[in-house]
């Protein structure tokens, strides 16, 4: 005799759970069953613990309950969730929301749609490894967001020439208190067109200092 004060039968076959080698009534002993009070026949167990999926509180054993885990069947401990949908990025297809699937995106982890790109080669400057498309990765580059394939460094400053340039510019031209525009100009770049492009878009530069915008 065995004792069986509850009389629980989790199968309903009739057999006391305290005599019964099967009591989840799933065709597996209890003994060998890894999840012996739940009917499991396949008796999958996805992180290999022996602990049937069925019944196993973390399935992916990355030490986040199933019930917290953004990915219950995808080890993540950081749970990186990056458009915030409640899918980890390890089991998320699409990790940006933008629409567009991560396998077919050159960008997964940031919206595609409107981002900028600097020189147009369809891989958005949150993920170009080289945003001026000049053939320097921007780690490297002097002047990642202008083209100086050379990295012209007249100053040896570290910053390239070419993105110093336009500061430079304006600089002398601000500065220039004697001589008028013109002459100022033509001291950094010779050619009456440039010189003529310059001070006129000096002359709407001042006026916008002089009389600013009341909007």
């Amino acid at each position: 005799r065995v004792s069986n004060e509850s009389q629980s039968d989790l199968d309903d076959d009739d057999l006391g759970d305290a005599c019964d080698d099967d009591r989840d009534g799933d065709g597996v002993l209890n003994d060998s069953d890894n999840c012996p009070d739940d009917d499991n026949v396949e008796q999958v167990d996805f992180d290999d613990d022996n602990i049937g999926d069925i019944c196993d509180t973390d399935t992916d054993d990355d030490g986040r309950l199933n019930e917290q885990d953004n990915c219950p069947f995808a080890a993540n401990t950081e749970q990186i969730d990056t458009d915030q949908d409640g899918l980890g990025d390890v089991c998320d297809s699409d990790d940006d929301d933008d629409g567009l699937p991560d396998a077919m995106d050159v960008c997964p982890l940031h919206p595609s749609a409107g981002a900028p790109d600097l020189d147009g080669d369809s891989i958005p400057d949150p993920c170009d490894d080289d945003r001026d498309g000049d053939g320097v990765s921007n780690e490297l580059d002097n002047c990642p967001d202008n083209q100086n394939p050379k990295q012209a460094d007249e100053d040896d400053d570290g910053v390239g020439t070419a993105c110093q340039l336009s500061d430079t510019i304006f600089q002398r031209i601000e500065g220039a208190s004697k001589g008028g525009c013109e002459q100022s100009v033509s001291s950094i770049y010779r050619g009456p067109y440039v010189v003529w492009i310059l001070c006129i878009g000096m002359a709407a530069l001042r006026g916008r200092r002089r009389y600013p915008s009341k909007g």
